[in-house]
């Protein structure tokens, strides 16, 4: 299976890798709990943390109210806890998600990030929100003091993959490429283009939505990652790097062919 990402070489991602990938649908609730099923628009958005999720989804709230499809959102801040409510765009129930989700003609699209840059804003993010220390715990770390980056690395590689915490879970292990034909695959260092792209072919329209044009490139070679660090970002998301065509080297903006 070959996702059908328009045609531009630099996003063009095969999704049919060798079962040794293995799947992401561990089981059916976790893939109802990250799929945002339209109710009234054709589209599919399987939402992967720290790869703009929460910012694709007020964009897709936001698209659907101008369409008069919902209200907009009351909050943008709580965007996670609204998309259950039955008044968001999106189908909350699992009966609703299975019966719709792959229906004729559905657009289904996700995002990506650079390992190195989803793996250090996963940790600055829950760092930075004191009520987000317990996090940690789930990596059996017991400390009442935060784990520095390296720390986290270890934890999280000590780990079993499909254990972790979605955050910081290696995309191989949290998306479904081998079960779901993806139409679009795109990619945060490029989300402005790809955002449009999305608009369009999830509405069939041009929507003009709030968004803040952004430089979404990792950084991740401008910022104090040790040694340590980047072979420890190498072994646990090593097939993120290769499915997902990212260079393991942090300095690094390009592609691998």
């Amino acid at each position: 299976m070959t996702s059908q990402l328009a045609a531009r070489p630099s996003l063009l991602i095969q999704t049919g890798r060798p079962s040794s990938y293995g799947s992401a649908m561990a089981n059916k609730m976790d893939f109802l709990s990250n799929s945002l099923v339209s109710k009234r628009s054709n589209y599919h958005y399987w939402f992967t943390p720290k790869c703009a999720c929460t910012t694709t989804k007020n964009l897709l709230w936001e698209a659907e109210s101008k369409l008069g499809n919902c209200n907009p959102i009351d909050d943008a801040n709580f965007v996670h806890t609204r998309q259950l409510e039955d008044f968001s765009p999106w189908h909350a129930d699992a009966a609703s998600i299975s019966e719709n989700w792959n229906s004729a003609g559905r657009f289904t699209f996700t995002f990506v990030r650079n390992p190195f840059a989803r793996a250090l804003s996963a940790y600055q993010s829950v760092t930075a929100t004191p009520s987000s220390h317990s996090y940690f715990a789930s990596l059996n770390w017991s400390s009442d003091q935060v784990p520095s980056f390296s720390e986290f690395l270890h934890l999280v590689a000590d780990a079993d993959p499909r254990t972790l915490d979605h955050h910081w879970r290696p995309l191989t292990k949290l998306i479904p490429i081998s079960d779901v034909n993806f139409d679009y695959i795109g990619r945060v260092e490029n989300y402005s283009n790809d955002l449009r792209l999305i608009i369009r072919r999830a509405f069939g329209l041009d929507i003009d939505v709030n968004y803040s044009q952004k430089n979404y490139f990792t950084g991740a070679g401008d910022r104090e990652l040790d040694d340590n660090s980047i072979d420890m970002i190498r072994k646990i998301y090593e097939r993120d790097f290769d499915m997902f065509r990212y260079s393991t080297d942090p300095h690094s903006r390009q592609l691998v062919a």
